[in-house]
């Protein structure tokens, strides 16, 4: 008599069609939030923008930070997470001084998301989590730490 095998059930969410759908929303909702920071008045409250930013560039510095030297920007992507982490605690005020360099650290961010999902997943709580004390208005300066210093490869 033949073994009954396990049935494999099939997962909309690994199928090639959806997974366009939700890279082409990922980057239609990254190019809104880009053209958002760089209209932005200079020291208008932006908590929504805040907290976006420090979802995407938190999950990309973590990510970066767990690559090899050689393939990440661990240090600039970081040093944007304590730029938006310090307008936050200014009471999610904006400085669009930094919006291009911000803009651009959110575009590293969703590449290396897309490139190293594994690894994205593994650090969403605690950018989820950054995300919701910004909004709530309880983030404080020490809520990230320090760089590390870049090592030279």
């Amino acid at each position: 008599m033949k073994k009954h095998t396990k049935r494999k059930h099939y997962n909309p969410h690994s199928a090639p069609i959806w997974r366009g759908s939700a890279m082409r929303a990922m980057a239609r909702e990254l190019r809104e939030k880009s053209v958002a920071m760089l209209m932005a008045s200079h020291g208008s409250e932006q908590r929504e923008l805040l907290a976006y930013l420090a979802k995407l560039v938190g999950i990309g510095a973590e990510v970066a930070a767990r690559l090899p030297p050689e393939a990440r920007n661990a240090h600039g992507l970081h040093h944007s997470l304590a730029m938006v982490v310090q307008m936050a605690c200014d009471g999610g005020r904006w400085d669009s001084a930094w919006a291009a360099q911000l803009a651009t650290a959110a575009d590293l961010s969703a590449d290396l998301l897309v490139e190293n999902g594994d690894i994205a997943a593994q650090v969403f709580d605690g950018a989820h989590q950054l995300a919701a004390c910004i909004l709530a208005g309880t983030i404080r300066a020490d809520a990230i730490e320090p760089a590390p210093p870049e090592v030279s490869p």
